[in-house]
């Protein structure tokens, strides 16, 4: 999966390695934060032995907030993006 083919996000990790995701899952608003820090393995066996992988971003989490009901949100998947595998 290509993204955006201009690597902006791994420059900015590069620079600065705080980072944060938020899963969501929109069935039952739930949400999964994550914040730590993150290393990009660029050349190593861990890279080889990812199948199609180019490069690797390593996070260690720092602290997580698992919220049963992060968000009132829902929704439901109608059919999966061709352009997203």
């Amino acid at each position: 999966y290509p993204g955006n083919s201009m690597f902006c996000t791994l420059g900015n990790v590069a620079a600065h390695s705080r980072v944060g995701h938020l899963f969501v899952d929109f069935t039952d608003g739930r949400t999964l934060q994550i914040t730590g820090r993150a290393e990009i393995v660029w050349d190593d066996d861990r890279v080889a032995a990812v199948d199609g992988a180019e490069r690797l971003v390593e996070i260690t989490a720092e602290r997580t907030v698992d919220l049963a009901a992060g968000t009132p949100l829902r929704w439901s998947l109608e059919e999966r993006s061709p352009f997203n595998p």
